[in-house]
């Protein structure tokens, strides 16, 4: 609610708060990375990254952190990093996974909008 209101710094804090209360929820962390790119205004920051790596190692199986952490770095136009990130997920993803054909669909449009951006003289990253 904080981050909807534009305040980012309370979002910021109160996630922080929370994961020291409960430091092994996983979407805590992806919670904190998400407001900390946010206040940020969208870049990857040391604390974001710290905070998406910790809700992976906590559930190093599970698709959500890897999959919103590809999803801050597109945010902050890493896009290549984000690329990396959900192809390895992707990789790593049961054949019958109901959120494939999502992943598969958002790794071509980023794939699409780094071929745009290549032939316009932007610079991917």
């Amino acid at each position: 609610g904080y981050a909807r209101r534009g305040d980012t710094r309370s979002a910021v804090d109160l996630l922080a708060n929370a994961t020291r209360q409960y430091p092994l929820n996983q979407d805590l962390w992806i919670g904190l990375g998400n407001a900390l790119v946010l206040h940020a205004d969208g870049a990857m920051t040391p604390a974001a990254r710290l905070a998406f790596d910790r809700a992976i190692v906590l559930a190093p199986s599970a698709q959500g952190p890897r999959f919103f952490y590809g999803l801050a770095l597109l945010q902050a136009g890493q896009f290549a990093e984000a690329e990396k990130v959900w192809r390895d997920l992707l990789a790593a993803a049961p054949a019958g996974a109901s959120w494939r054909p999502l992943l598969e669909q958002r790794i071509a449009l980023l794939a699409q909008l780094r071929a745009m951006m290549a032939g316009s003289g932007a610079r991917p990253n």
